[in-house]
């Protein structure tokens, strides 16, 4: 199989592979960084290494240095505190640093910077490609370790190798070759990872935009670097329609993930963007990509039990729970001992609950995400999607608020779009709507307007 620099090695030098608003790397000074990086650190050769950076940009240059090179990568989230980044080495095993973070708790291990160690502070000169890229070699099958959120507890880490991520990229280089993908997420995550493979081994370029916060900023980067390809959160897609500039985008390709894919954001994008593909995609961690639905509706058809889109199977339990089966579940594994990913048939329980309504299956939220009401079970996320349809709601959050009689209550976060003339009106305009689309323990005994809501950084919102 394939590594990583192969796929690079495979594309002229002159080609841009990785753009931000700093620097640009070209095919063949991404290869002279993999061959010194090699050649200068030969002790990652088969070891186990945690790479740890601020930035996407720099970590994709340690992937691609490392895959093949590496036994084992740990792929640090930015924002893991230094504790946890510490308890991601110990539960590894990890041998070495690759990073620039500074106040890291890495029990005396050596932290390495791959900017000092490419020369990136002062620019590469440009190598020209010679068809010999060096020893390229592949020496282990690289195994790729990734933390889940943890947003119900610890965050677990999760094994894959390099096929198993790839399994759902397209590799045709001809239609690759004239895209131009943006990164929204943060590299370190399973998103994150997924649209970078995409655009590295689809020979396409990759236009970093993950570190910066203001979502003007985000839109000029990507219109300086041309981007017509594009993925992102619901709630990161309805950020960047806020901007005045983002219909100039001329995009392709519009993918959604990790949230619950609503008829509006979608109908949004589809008015926005008329010419592009629309896809939302269902993946996780443990199941890596499960299945897209490009139809422009939320949910996915009934059929993709019987006839599954991708080589991922789909079954729902009793219980409403979506199960997955990828066609090797041995390719993905928690690192803990005692956890098992997969039961004895090889079905990842995903924990998201669906219902069948006709001919489709709409999702409802996490399992885990339940708020109890006096001992009846409400899904945050549908009681969001009812809100996020009314006239001058820009975004909302769920969430449970104590209440010592029925132990939780609904509580529900608006932001308004621009043209909301008054708060109360807002207000009243939202418990109509839920009062008509909802049972009554699902209707917000609260609602409150706010100036904004959080977002981790997984581009989710925060309940």
């Amino acid at each position: 199989m394939k590594r990583l620099v192969d796929h690079v090695a495979t594309r002229s030098g002159t080609d841009r592979v990785f753009v931000d608003d700093r620097l640009e790397l070209k095919g063949g000074s991404l290869i002279e960084v993999v061959e010194r990086t090699r050649a200068e650190h030969s002790v990652f050769r088969g070891s186990s290494v945690g790479v740890c950076f601020s930035r996407g940009y720099e970590t994709a240059l340690a992937l691609v240095a490392l895959d093949g090179f590496a036994e084992q990568l740990l792929i640090v989230p930015p924002t893991s505190k230094p504790a946890r980044v510490r308890e991601f080495i110990d539960r590894t095993d990890t041998e070495f640093i690759l990073g620039n973070r500074e106040n890291l708790r890495t029990g005396g291990l050596r932290q390495y910077d791959i900017r000092n160690l490419c020369g990136l502070n002062g620019g590469l000169t440009q190598k020209e490609d010679d068809g010999n890229a060096g020893d390229r070699g592949t020496v282990c099958d690289t195994e790729w370790i990734l933390a889940t959120s943890g947003t119900t507890g610890t965050p677990k880490l999760v094994a894959h190798d390099l096929s198993s991520l790839l399994r759902t990229v397209k590799t045709d280089t001809k239609v690759g070759h004239t895209l131009r993908w943006g990164l929204l997420y943060d590299l370190c995550r399973f998103a994150g990872i997924q649209v970078f493979l995409q655009s590295l081994v689809g020979g396409s370029t990759l236009i970093f935009a993950d570190h910066v916060e203001s979502i003007d900023e985000q839109v000029n980067l990507l219109l300086s670097g041309n981007c017509n390809a594009l993925s992102g959160t619901p709630t990161m897609w309805r950020r960047l329609l806020m901007s005045d500039q983002f219909e100039n985008l001329s995009l392709r390709i519009a993918t959604l993930g990790g949230e619950i894919a609503d008829g509006q954001i979608l109908k949004a994008l589809q008015r926005t963007f008329p010419e592009a593909k629309i896809s939302h995609i269902y993946a996780s961690t443990e199941a890596g990509v499960g299945f897209s639905v490009s139809d422009g509706q939320p949910g996915f058809p009934a059929t993709f039990l019987e006839n599954p889109p991708e080589e991922t199977e789909i079954k729902v339990s009793d219980e409403g729970l979506l199960h997955l089966r990828p066609p090797q579940p041995e390719q993905e594994r928690y690192v803990e001992e005692g956890l098992t990913l997969t039961d004895g048939e090889g079905w990842i329980n995903t924990g998201d609950v669906v219902e069948r309504s006709g001919d489709r299956f709409l999702f409802q939220g996490r399992e885990s995400g339940v708020i109890n009401v006096g001992g009846n079970k409400v899904h945050p996320e549908k009681v969001e999607n009812v809100i996020q349809e009314v006239e001058g709601v820009a975004q909302v959050v769920v969430r449970a608020k104590k209440s010592a009689i029925t132990g939780n209550l609904v509580e529900a976060l608006v932001k308004p779009s621009g043209n909301v003339e008054g708060e109360q009106e807002l207000r009243s305009a939202v418990r109509e709507r839920c009062n008509a689309d909802l049972n009554n323990y699902e209707v917000p005994a609260v609602c409150k307007v706010v100036s904004s809501l959080e977002m981790n950084a997984a581009g989710k919102l925060v309940r």
